[in-house]
């Protein structure tokens, strides 16, 4: 994939592909955006079945890309799911249980849970896709939004890490709420930060931002 492709494909599975391939090129860069993607896609979906332990098993694996809590209460959450046979798993080609998409949260590569969960979560029957609490076509901008472009990585400057920079970009990630990115690519130019790509980032109108925001990281100095 050559980067113009990479800024307008409409494929998240092709995304995350390149994104894995060109992220193997650069060190210290762990999981945890696959696995904040897995949780994003798997969230809305779990929303539609009975099955609290699907839930729970999701914010678990959240709280393990964030440090909070071990790899084996992942392991242990996703162990709690019960394998029932949910009619919006089941489509025309390719069936996938919910069971086994979940259980790529506790998988040693989290690269396959995201793959698997944005699989699913860009399948589900239009009566379900069109509920206001299922993600809808916007999975590859949410991909992008996570990763940034792998082909020229912005590299955050201490400076740019200011205290009230760092508070909102917080907040914001805390609250799963990214309504003051603006206001965040406000406090970066005070610290100096000219970069288009990071201020086009907070600033676009039609964006798409969830919890491991490409921008926010580099703010928090999460990879």
């Amino acid at each position: 994939m050559t980067e113009a492709e990479w800024l307008t494909t409409a494929s998240p599975g092709t995304l995350l592909e390149t994104a894995r391939r060109r992220l193997r090129l650069r060190p210290r860069v762990s999981g945890r955006k696959y696995r904040l993607a897995a949780c994003h896609f798997l969230r809305p979906v779990a929303a539609l079945v009975p099955d609290p332990a699907v839930g729970e098993a999701i914010e678990v694996a959240e709280w393990h890309a964030d440090g909070r809590v071990p790899f084996r209460d992942v392991t242990r959450a996703v162990e709690r799911v019960e394998d029932l046979d949910y009619g919006l798993i089941n489509l025309s080609q390719n069936p996938l249980r919910l069971r086994h998409v979940v259980g790529q949260l506790a998988a040693a590569d989290p690269f396959s849970g995201a793959y698997q969960a944005v699989w699913l979560a860009g399948r589900l029957p239009p009566a379900l896709s069109a509920r206001p609490s299922v993600a809808g076509p916007e999975h590859h901008q949410t991909v992008r939004d996570l990763f940034g472009n792998p082909f020229r990585p912005v590299a955050f400057e201490p400076d740019w890490r200011t205290g009230s920079a760092v508070a909102l970009a917080r907040g914001m990630y805390d609250a799963r709420d990214f309504a003051h990115l603006p206001i965040l690519a406000d406090a970066l130019e005070d610290a100096g930060c000219d970069h288009p790509d990071v201020i086009g980032h907070c600033r676009d109108p039609d964006g798409v931002h969830v919890r491991g925001c490409w921008v926010v990281d580099g703010v928090l100095g999460l990879s």
